[in-house]
Parts: C-alpha cells; sequence; structure tokens
C-alpha cells in the first residue's frame, strides 16, 4: 500500500473496494460506501460519470505499474455528491477500485481555507485605510 494510499485511508470517513472487469461490470464490492446491488446487470460506465471519464486512461495503464490514482474527486455516487480520492490497481484481468470518502475532512479544509482567506482580505483592508 502506497504512502499516499495509507494516509487517505486514515483521513477517509468510508471506504469501499470494488472490482472490475474490462467493460465496467461489477464483479465483487464490499458495498462500504453505497450498495452496489442494482448496477449489478449493467455496467458501471453508465451510471458513474467520473468513472466513465477515467476509464479508458484506466485501460490503457500499464499493468506493472503500482497504482493510478485520483484525488479529491468530487463526483456523484448513488445519487450523493461527495468528495472521493479514488485508486485503481490491475489485478490480472480486472480493475480494483478503491474509493475513500473524504468528504467531511475536505468540508473542514475548505471551510478552514475559506475563513482564512477572508481574514486576509480583512487584514489587507485595513492596511489599506
Amino acid at each position: 500500500m502506497s504512502y499516499k494510499r495509507h494516509h487517505k485511508k486514515i483521513e477517509a470517513t468510508a471506504s469501499q473496494q470494488i472490482v472490475l472487469n474490462l467493460e465496467g461490470y461489477i464483479l465483487e464490492s464490499d458495498d462500504g460506501i453505497f450498495d452496489t446491488s442494482r448496477y449489478r446487470d449493467h455496467s458501471l460506465l453508465n451510471y458513474s460519470p467520473f468513472l466513465e471519464s477515467v476509464f479508458p486512461t484506466v485501460l490503457a495503464w500499464d499493468y506493472d505499474a503500482a497504482e493510478l490514482f485520483f484525488t479529491r474527486v468530487e463526483t456523484v455516487l448513488d445519487g450523493v455528491i461527495g468528495v472521493y480520492d479514488c485508486y485503481f490497481r490491475a489485478v490480472s484481468c480486472h480493475f480494483e477500485w478503491l474509493i475513500y470518502d473524504i468528504t467531511l475532512p475536505f468540508e473542514s479544509y475548505r471551510e478552514a481555507q475559506q475563513e482564512n482567506n477572508e481574514e486576509s482580505i480583512r487584514r489587507d483592508l485595513h492596511r489599506r485605510r
């Protein structure tokens, strides 16, 4: 497990492992974030705009490479908008998609950053007077 994935795993509030075939059909899922049972008879590419957009890259990924990752992806999973870190790893002729839900930590970070930005603007305006 890479350092980045390990760090995100600790930060995440939930995670899910999905094994996909080369057409995007779910072979296995632990359903840690969302229930995949209703997607089993169809390619998940039809239901996930994120997966549909990155799947050509995933298919072209070097099987010998460790993993392909996309961090802080804001997307819809099972009708819920969230922020996720997504990792792909080739496993034989399948792909393992690891999803880490970082919505809550990311929102906290975004709020703190916004407060810092507003404070910086206030200080700057105060100096100009």
